[in-house]
Formats: C-alpha cells, structure tokens, sequence
C-alpha cells in the first residue's frame, strides 16, 4: 500500500489573507495539486465565503519514503490519485 511505502512532508507555506471571515461564517475550502517536479509537490488551498476568496495559500510538499527516509520521485501512482 502507498501509504506504507511513502509520506509526505511539508517544505513551505505561503498564506495570504485576502478578507476576514467570522465565527459562524460558512466558508467552502478547494485544493488542488499544482504540479510535480522531482518529489516536490505544489498544492494551492483557497478559503471562499459565498463567491469572495479570503484566503490563498501555497505550499511545497515532499515525498519521502519510508524504509529510506529520503526524498522519492512522485511515481505516476501517487499523480493519478490527485489528478481526480
């Protein structure tokens, strides 16, 4: 299984607050990969309220494998599962 053989670990985030939202506020969170170098990953998070992006956030993720604990090229199993 993947998870057996792999983990990811956060490198950076980048976080930039567009407007405030309150307590009681309903809010839709998307993400999505961005893409893949190596076994670096590039995903985005957006936070909206109604149509309104509060927050953006970018980060860099890398894959590490287990037994190893060093850095693993994303195999094309791993992409296919974030392609949706």
């Amino acid at each position: 299984e993947i998870n057996e053989k792999y983990f990811w670990m956060v490198r950076t985030h980048h976080v930039e607050y567009k407007r405030q939202a309150f307590l009681g506020d309903e809010v839709t969170v998307k993400t999505h990969v961005e893409g893949y170098r190596g076994p670096f990953s590039d995903r985005v998070v957006k936070i909206y309220k109604d149509e309104e992006l509060l927050v953006e956030v970018k980060s860099n993720w890398c894959l590490i494998e287990r037994e190893s604990q060093k850095l693993k090229r994303v195999p094309e199993e791993i992409q296919k599962l974030f392609r949706g």
